[in-house]
């Protein structure tokens, strides 16, 4: 992401110009830009300069729509998709929400561990296709079509024991095989 990896030096980050946006979330220093492809990176380091979390959120023009990852597109790529590559439905977090409704449709979260990092996938059913979607909701592929990929995000080993909480697995769960993007 962005040449970015899970504990680099936060100095790795010069590349990127300076941030847009710098503050704090809990322990972590955390830093936010504009790319110019249209998409927001943010990257969370540790007291010792380390690289903790990245995320790349999808800013909705083609220029940004490769993520890079999988093979994945934002804005194409559906849940069903993403599930079908990595095998499952994947894992959600005793304190992190799963599912999240806002003002642009309904978010869905979905975490696989790749080696020693936590990979999310954020899926968006946009508000105007929720009803259809809830009326195949007992059906998971059909679910799934209706959710596009919208943001991904890298966390370390330690970051989501600190943040995250217990996990929740999927009985169909299995870790993923590191692909040759993220090595």
């Amino acid at each position: 992401m962005s040449g970015l990896h899970i504990g680099d030096n936060i100095s790795q980050t010069a590349s990127l110009g300076p941030a847009t946006d710098k503050g704090r979330y809990k322990d972590y220093a955390a830093q936010r830009w504009k790319l110019e492809n249209g998409n927001a990176f943010s990257v969370s380091s540790t007291a010792e300069d380390k690289i903790a979390y990245l995320e790349n959120d999808w800013g909705h023009k083609p220029a940004g729509d490769k993520s890079g990852l999988f093979g994945f597109t934002y804005g194409q790529t559906t849940l069903s998709d993403i599930r079908k590559k990595l095998g499952s439905n994947g894992m959600a977090f005793k304190n992190r929400i799963a599912t999240m409704e806002t003002k642009a449709g309904v978010v869905m979260l979905n975490s696989y561990e790749v080696g020693a990092v936590m990979i999310t996938f954020y899926s968006v059913i946009p508000a105007e296709q929720f009803e259809t979607a809830k009326a195949v909701a007992d059906d998971p592929e059909k679910f799934g079509a209706f959710a596009k990929l919208d943001a991904i995000s890298l966390a370390s080993a330690d970051y989501v024991a600190k943040n995250w909480g217990d996990r929740i697995t999927d009985p169909a769960y299995k870790k993923v095989t590191v692909p040759a993007e993220m090595k």
